[in-house]
């Protein structure tokens, strides 16, 4: 996902000519995704268990990448914006179970150690992220800044968005088929 938050911003910006407010609303979309979606999937993790719901999360999480890849270029915000919405919607079904996977996965002498295992995942994660799309625009804009949109750059954002869509899918399987067989990680659901 952070590839595709870090070409989006000048993709939207210079290929797509919205001014830095538009940007902004459209980008703001990702993170309304995740606030409303988080806090639920946490709830139906205790209750179901992580594995279903992390798995469902990253493909719907690459879903919202494969649709924004495919619709682009685009015209106007309203279009990224609801890819971006389905994008940071997986994401937020994603986060807690796994979380609580991983935390679950780990006893509670070694509890600290487990979240630190997240968080080098997560910033792994994002410098991985980030250097591919930084590779990816390099390609098109050889020796730094541009002035003007190059050809090929709309190529390479779709190319971006499709290999994080990519990431996401096998973020899924491994999230689904990871946990599969391990009682250690299996949250045994609450009474209601």
């Amino acid at each position: 996902l952070f590839l595709a938050i870090y070409l989006l911003p000048f993709a939207l910006r210079d290929g797509q000519h919205m001014e830095a407010s538009e940007v902004g609303r459209v980008l703001a979309a990702q993170a309304a995704g995740m606030a409303l979606f988080t806090f639920t999937s946490g709830w139906l993790s205790d209750k179901l268990g992580p594995r279903g719901l992390a798995a469902g999360g990253m493909l719907v999480t690459g879903a919202g990448l494969l649709g924004l890849s495919l619709s682009w270029p685009t015209t106007g915000i309203l279009v990224p914006m609801a890819w971006l919405f389905v994008c940071g919607a997986g994401t937020g079904v994603f986060i807690s179970p796994n979380s609580s996977a991983l935390m679950g996965a780990a006893p509670r002498s070694a509890q600290g150690s487990a979240g630190g295992v997240m968080a080098l995942a997560r910033t792994l994660g994002m410098a991985l992220g980030v250097a591919l799309a930084s590779g990816m625009f390099a390609t098109v804009f050889p020796g730094g800044r541009v002035v003007g949109w190059p050809r090929g750059a709309d190529d390479v954002v779709r190319l971006g968005l499709q290999a994080g869509a990519g990431f996401a899918v096998l973020a899924s399987l491994v999230s689904f088929f990871g946990y599969a067989g391990r009682k250690d990680v299996e949250v045994v659901p609450h009474p209601s």
